[in-house]
């Protein structure tokens, strides 16, 4: 019994502790750019008991690199995701979540007269199906499957 008893007490702490940690998942998007290069967008979330409490993006467009904070958007269910953009950093080479690089705010963002993209989509086991729009596509939005690359 004694050696049972702190393997008891481990797991009994275990278990409670499961539902306070948090998790971040990076997730990926391969791009193909209007000057044919292909570059890679990454989205990065926290999860906090199964809910997104904050997350940021990095973008990476031609010659476009930026990272910004996720703003959500209310959604009715745990696997829908809606959010937009906003605190963006421009950075002089490819932005990613796994080196550290420059970047700074600048005023007058090169898209910003444009307006800003909205996303909305899915969490689907280990992807985000998002679609993005913008004001001056009427209507039309870009599809983006992101994959899971990383989660601790």
């Amino acid at each position: 019994m004694k050696t049972i008893l702190p393997y008891l007490v481990l797991m009994i702490v275990t278990i409670g502790q499961t539902d306070t940690l948090t998790t971040t998942r990076t997730y990926s998007f391969q791009n193909h750019s209007q000057l044919n290069t292909e570059t890679i967008d990454y989205i990065q979330l926290v999860f906090k008991k199964g809910a997104i409490i904050k997350g940021k993006y990095y973008g990476n467009d031609d010659n476009i690199h930026f990272v910004a904070d996720i703003k959500l958007k209310n959604t009715s269910q745990k696997d829908e995701l809606s959010f937009t953009l906003h605190n963006y950093k421009f950075c002089d080479e490819l932005s990613s979540p796994f080196k550290k690089i420059k970047c700074s705010k600048i005023e007058n963002p090169p898209f910003e007269e444009a307006g800003e993209p909205t996303f909305s989509g899915d969490i689907i086991q280990d992807q985000i199906k998002l679609r993005r729009g913008f004001y001056y596509y009427q209507s039309r939005f870009d599809s983006m499957n992101f994959t899971l690359v990383k989660e601790e």
